[in-house]
């Protein structure tokens, strides 16, 4: 019987001691693809272990991409986006309703400015509190400009905390940023929200505020404070997935810092890959990435939409303009001088110049008719630069 129980035993214990046996899995995200610039490409990839640190081994022959049923993509350049000097615009959102009084609101504003003190020269930070809609504190800061001032004059909201509704918000001012050319259009921009996951009746709904994110190429990174209960953290993991971002869970408020610390690691580790799409005309509409990374044994996939955006004039044709408008002013001033030269000819006006005001005249003429019907004040003028060249 004591064998039995053993063998039993050893049984039900195989499988999960050949699962902590298996390398760790990896995660594969596409948190942003770029395609202002379509048919050219640039998609920002994440891939992490279980553990949700960046794989910083990788090389171009770990990656395959492809674009709808098309084959892979041939040419791919991959690089670290630590290496460029693109910026990050990091765009935080503070809860602060009542049940966030005291200590966890503590928290978050020690670690909004813990983080700030690690931005690179080019980055930026925005704080936002979550309310019925985004209601700012400061935008754009960089580093060493932080209001350290308004950050610890935050205080409780009375108004309800809206998240899907504060999200959407924010994301329509980054659009009417961009296009106000506050920030450049292609630049990366990063929602990191710190909250319980309680949402009041927004008007956006989860599905909704996801693909707006999605729509607008912003990830949302959730730090999921746990306050009362666990139930509503779900909400900010979800909307993470939806948006490509990724979501930690926080039970304690000691640990929003080294979750802060460890988010903006994987977002500066990510990977830029960079094509030219064949075979998928513009046309306004969504089409699906799917990136895919080889190593060892192990394989993973990630799947984004995209829009396939039809520029009004291609890029090529936009140089050929410009250059012919060139041309065509060049043109118009040399017609302008072989007209003149033409119409003095014509005239019978030589090189021959008058004394006194200096004008081309006809070989024939006795006298100057400028200056003899021209206005008396401006001849003197005329003589007078005379004089002064002289």
């Amino acid at each position: 019987m004591k064998r039995k129980g053993l063998l039993l035993a050893f049984l039900l214990f195989l499988p999960f001691w050949l699962t902590a046996q298996e390398e760790p899995a990896q995660d594969l995200r596409i948190e942003h693809i770029d395609s202002l610039d379509y048919p050219r490409i640039k998609a920002y990839v994440s891939v992490e272990d279980d553990k949700g640190e960046p794989n910083l081994s990788l090389v171009k022959g770990n990656f395959t991409v492809k674009v709808d049923t098309q084959d892979p993509v041939e040419s791919l350049e991959v690089t670290q986006f630590k290496q460029g000097d693109e910026p990050v615009h990091y765009i935080f959102f503070l809860s602060a309703s009542g049940l966030m009084d005291g200590r966890p609101l503590a928290a978050q504003k020690k670690a909004l400015l813990d983080f700030s003190l690690d931005l690179r020269e080019n980055d930026t930070l925005s704080a936002y509190m979550v309310a019925e809609t985004a209601q700012e504190v400061f935008s754009y800061a960089r580093v060493g400009a932080i209001p350290e001032e308004a950050v610890q004059e935050i205080g409780v909201v009375e108004d309800q905390a809206k998240i899907f509704d504060t999200i959407v918000s924010a994301v329509r001012r980054v659009e009417k940023d961009r296009m106000e050319e506050v920030i450049g259009k292609e630049d990366r921009v990063v929602f990191i929200l710190m909250s319980d996951g309680r949402d009041s009746e927004s008007r956006f709904s989860l599905e909704q505020t996801g693909k707006i994110m999605g729509d607008s190429g912003i990830p949302l990174y959730a730090i999921g404070l746990k306050v009362l209960s666990e139930l509503s953290l779900s909400v900010l993991d979800e909307l993470a997935v939806l948006s490509g971002g990724f979501y930690y869970y926080t039970p304690y408020t000691d640990l929003i810092s080294p979750h802060l610390e460890a988010m903006a690691h994987q977002i500066l580790m990510s990977y830029v890959i960079s094509f030219k799409v064949k075979g998928v005309q513009a046309d306004d509409e969504y089409h699906q990435l799917m990136v895919q990374v080889d190593e060892k044994e192990l394989s993973v996939q990630a799947f984004r939409n995209f829009l396939a955006y039809k520029a009004p004039f291609p890029r090529w044709l936009k140089i050929v303009l410009f250059i012919l408008g060139i041309l065509l002013i060049i043109g118009l001033v040399l017609l302008i001088i072989f007209t003149r030269i033409k119409l003095r000819k014509k005239l019978g006006i030589s090189k021959r110049r008058c004394p006194d005001c200096g004008r081309r005249m006809r070989d024939d003429w006795e006298f100057c008719p400028f200056c003899r019907y021209l206005d008396p004040e401006k001849n003197r003028r005329l003589r007078r630069k005379k004089k002064e060249s002289a």
